[in-house]
């Protein structure tokens, strides 16, 4: 794989990946709500996830993630089921000086479901991937090498965004209302989303 190809993909991932959205939604909600560990366990579920999707893109399920259909139907209510449940712990969370140590494991675990069962995501892949595979050479090697830079761009942006909500909800002075009010905030933000994709579901 050439230099510039390797420098595009990246820079393109560090990007891409430090726009808010669910993930960053999810990361900062657990920092606020659930502390530093929290954060960070959300953001190595949602690598463990993304990495997942990778994989699942590089053995072809891409493709029929594109084409759409029942199963693309179910599993996008389920991942705004997960969602909704997320927002709604978020949302009724408490923080403290130090946060329960169960929290750090369901922040983990909801933001891995929540990621794998976003059918947005492995399109995403599916079409963000294949632009940087050279077809004359086999793809394994290189979806293999693009999943490692993918991760070392990937995860200092999510432990930034990780150890500065955490950070920031741990600070006296204007900071000191996002202890209170930050969970609820991403709780509902994480809330309207899934129920948004419930909605295209049932609808």
């Amino acid at each position: 794989m050439e230099i510039a190809t390797i420098l595009t993909f990246t820079f393109a991932t560090a990007l891409i990946v430090a726009i808010p959205g669910p993930g960053v939604l999810l990361i900062v909600g657990a920092g606020i709500a659930g502390g530093r560990r929290a954060a960070v366990g959300a953001v190595f579920a949602i690598l463990a996830a993304d990495v997942l999707l990778i994989g699942l893109v590089a053995g072809g399920l891409g493709v029929l993630t594109e084409r759409g259909g029942a199963t693309l139907d179910w599993l996008t209510a389920f991942g705004g089921l997960v969602l909704v449940v997320l927002g709604l712990l978020m949302f009724r969370a408490r923080r403290k000086d130090a946060s329960p140590r169960g929290s750090v494991h369901v922040y983990s675990l909801g933001s891995f479901l929540a990621t794998v069962a976003n059918p947005k995501s492995l399109l995403f892949f599916a079409a963000f991937l294949p632009q940087f595979v050279d077809a004359s050479r086999p793809a394994m090697p290189q979806y293999l090498t693009l999943t490692v830079l993918f991760v070392l761009a990937a995860a200092p942006v999510g432990l930034a965004y990780a150890l500065g909500a955490s950070f920031l909800s741990d600070r006296d002075g204007p900071f000191r209302h996002l202890r209170v009010h930050g969970p609820r905030v991403a709780g509902l933000c994480l809330i309207a989303l899934g129920a948004a994709s419930m909605g295209r579901f049932l609808l």
